[in-house]
This record gives structure tokens, C-alpha cells and sequence, in this order.
């Protein structure tokens, strides 16, 4: 027999569970570029630290309408923070007038696991990822670093180029992208932030702009280098967010330096050099950055 007081019960009891909605405005609206960046030292210094659980990244592909899910949770330990991100990445997605990457974050209650809030991920995968760059950036790149080049021109370049100027006092930023049009409607859409330089240009030829740069940072699915290493200036600072696949890869094998090895087989340009010899990966751990431990 069907117990309705105790279905009524547990209705009124998720009737009491209140869940909090956060749009991509109210991201955008919320959170600063230099707040996020100083979010991001503090994970990073959590995670050198063994305080953060981060499983490896579980992949779904979707081969027919060539997409990829990926199913992200991290729980920090004392804080409480426990959450999941799902980001769906689907490459035919600009012929359709959507954008390359939609997303939602799930935060949960660590004490019983009851969802507090769901957050639109568009926006919060942009802006932790540029803000992971530009902590990259602070800790690793010349402090007289005064040009910067972007490669790509959708969500992901946006933050990273607001994300470099955040982190070292920029004087010129060139954007490349294979459609010049569309770097120049970011470009168009960007300048009048104050925090930007006023002198941001197009990139027409791409291995002069390489050799300009002393931050380079790429933000594109390309599954071909961008760029020839060698023209890179010695002491230049490179950031590659891109590769998410096995397949895709920004940077030719002239070295790198990446922050963990977990998850580093999903990346097109670690993975590659894994292929090529171990001993092409060149880790750089524990930097020291405010008193702390960073790993990057």
C-alpha cells in the first residue's frame, strides 16, 4: 500500500531545500579578473599541498555530432568546497551560431551532498582559466614583460588577454586568429575596458609577433603547433590552454613545463612529448610565491 504521509513528508522536506541559480551575468558581475587570480595561487598552492582531491577527468565522447563531455568534481578539504563541473565541448557548434563550449557547475553541501547551486559554466571556465593563466603568469613569467600575444579569438582568448594584463603591466597585445575579422571584433569588443592597454593589435604575421612576445598564450583547438618554438625570444613565458584532447595540440616539442602530470595523457601537447621521450618534459614544482608552495 502507497504510504502517502510519507510521501507527503519527503515532498515537504525538498520542498524546504532552496538551490541558488547564478547566470553567466551574475558571474561575470561577481567576480573580478584579479580576484580569480588570487583564487587560482590558492588552489594551486591547495593542490601542491595535497589539500585538494581532483580525480582525473572522466571523458564522454559524442562522435556523431562531434562533441566531448567532461565530467570534472574537486573537493577541497577544510573548507567544504565540493563540487562537479560538466563542460560539453562540441567543434561543429560555430556553424550553428552557438559557442564552441557550454557548461554548469554543481555546487554541493560537503556534510550531505545536497545541491547549494547551480552556476551557468560558460563563464566560470573562462574565467578560472584565464585567471589560472594569469596566476601562471605571476609566478613564473619576467616581471618586465611588456608584450603579450594571444592566439585564438572566442570566450577562452577573452580571458586570457584580460587575464595577462592583470598579471604584468602590458604595453601592446597582439591577437592572432586564422579569421582576422573575428580578432578584430574582440579587440573591438575589449579596448574600452580601462585595465587593458590602448595599444592592441591584430597579429598579421604570425612568427613576428612570436618573436615580439614576451607572453604568449594560446586558446584554440588547433590540432597543429601554432607556431614555430624557435622563434620564441629565451625567456618568453608561454601558457597553452587548448589542448584538452589527445589530439589537439598548440606548441611544437622545443620543451615545456606543465603543473601535475595527473590528466596530463588528456593533453595533445604533453601527450605528445610522452611519445616522443619523457625526457623532453622538463617540471618546475613548489614554486615559491607569497610564502607559499605553487605548483605549476
Amino acid at each position: 500500500m502507497y504510504n502517502w504521509a510519507h510521501a507527503q513528508a519527503s515532498q515537504n522536506i525538498f520542498c524546504r531545500i532552496l538551490m541558488r541559480i547564478l547566470s553567466h551575468r551574475d558571474v561575470e558581475q561577481a567576480v573580478t579578473m584579479p580576484q580569480a587570480i588570487e583564487v587560482m595561487q590558492d588552489a594551486f598552492a591547495r593542490l601542491a599541498n595535497h589539500q585538494a582531491t581532483v580525480p582525473l577527468r572522466s571523458q564522454l565522447p559524442v562522435p556523431q555530432y562531434n562533441g566531448v563531455a567532461l565530467f570534472m568534481p574537486a573537493y577541497i578539504q577544510g573548507t567544504d568546497a565540493l563540487a562537479i563541473k560538466i563542460v560539453n565541448v562540441f567543434g561543429d557548434n560555430a556553424q550553428r551560431g552557438l559557442p564552441l563550449i557550454h557548461a554548469v557547475v554543481v555546487v554541493l553541501e560537503a556534510q550531505t551532498g545536497r545541491a547549494l547551486a547551480l552556476i551557468e559554466g560558460g563563464a566560470l571556465t573562462a574565467l578560472r582559466t584565464g585567471a589560472g593563466c594569469g596566476a601562471a603568469t605571476i609566478a613564473l613569467a619576467r616581471s618586465d614583460a611588456r608584450v603579450g600575444l594571444v592566439f585564438g579569438a572566442g570566450v577562452q582568448a577573452r580571458t586570457q588577454l584580460r587575464a595577462l594584463c592583470a598579471a604584468r603591466q602590458l604595453e601592446r597585445v597582439y591577437v592572432y586568429d586564422p579569421a582576422p575579422a573575428k580578432a578584430q571584433a574582440m579587440l573591438a569588443e575589449l579596448c574600452a575596458r580601462p585595465e587593458l592597454p590602448a595599444d592592441l593589435r591584430v597579429a598579421d604575421d604570425v612568427a613576428s609577433a612570436v618573436r615580439a612576445a614576451d607572453i604568449i598564450s594560446c586558446a584554440t583547438t588547433s590540432k597543429q603547433p601554432l607556431f614555430d618554438g624557435n622563434d620564441v625570444q629565451p625567456g618568453a613565458h608561454v601558457n597553452a590552454i587548448g589542448s584538452f584532447t589527445p589530439e589537439a595540440r598548440e606548441t611544437d616539442d622545443r620543451g615545456g613545463r606543465f603543473d601535475s602530470t595527473n590528466g596530463t595523457g588528456h593533453s595533445g601537447r604533453i601527450g605528445f612529448v610522452r611519445r616522443i621521450g619523457r625526457n623532453h618534459i622538463r617540471q618546475k614544482n613548489g614554486t615559491r610565491q607569497r610564502g607559499r608552495n605553487y605548483l605549476f
